[in-house]
């Protein structure tokens, strides 16, 4: 159980920088840690889905051959489906895409900043986005999950319990509906690539942690 929890551990903090701005991972070195924690972590699940879209994932990272153009064309497909100028095509955050009219809902902002200090984390001084944001949720679960990995086995169960309400109340509300948004708007091999990976390993593992199918 230890070595699956360190496992989606990976793979969930790889999906969170992926879904980070390209200028935050720098061409060289990790990109290539990237492209390899991905693959490798998704095939160490036994789903040949996961294993296949790990492939075209690290396929379409390696097409951008550490350029400068390359990186500058992800930068804008990034901003086009995630920030704007304008009404983004897909805003990436849990609040918005819950609302129905597309607003911020304070009270899921407010319920997933207290479930990040139930777990013992905050806000970093220098963040200055939403904490519902993607990429921080999936970045949550990769922490909850190597503290699940870390723990002995009574405090492991508590760790399990705090990852299975966070998918259950926060992640399976909006994120495959979210990720298949994205897959169908994406211009770049990228984030469509990006898009079904996290679908399907998220939906994975809702379906192994809570039960069920999600949306």
């Amino acid at each position: 159980m230890a070595d699956q929890a360190h496992t989606r551990s990976q793979l969930y903090g790889a999906l969170a920088l992926a879904f980070c701005k390209p200028e935050a991972v720098e061409p060289g070195s990790e990109q290539d840690s990237l492209a390899q924690i991905l693959q490798q972590a998704a095939l160490a699940f036994d789903a040949q889905a996961l294993g296949q879209i790990a492939n075209e994932l690290v396929e379409s990272l390696g097409t951008l051959s550490q350029t400068e153009q390359a990186l500058r064309e992800l930068e804008i497909e990034y901003n086009r489906l995630f920030v704007g100028p304008g009404h983004p095509q897909n805003p990436p955050y849990e609040s918005v895409q819950r609302h129905p009219r597309g607003l911020v809902l304070e009270t899921v902002v407010q319920d997933v900043a207290r479930q990040y200090a139930q777990a013992g984390l905050g806000m970093a001084v220098d963040y200055h986005d939403l904490p519902d944001h993607v990429a921080t949720e999936l970045g949550f679960m990769a922490y909850l999950a190597i503290q699940e990995a870390e723990a002995n086995d009574g405090e492991g169960k508590v760790w399990v319990e705090r990852e299975r309400g966070f998918l259950r109340d926060h992640l399976s509300t909006w994120l495959p509906r979210f990720c298949r948004q994205v897959w169908e708007t994406s211009r770049h091999p990228f984030y469509a690539a990006l898009a079904q990976l996290t679908s399907a390993f998220v939906s994975l593992d809702i379906q192994q942690l809570v039960g069920g199918t999600s949306e």
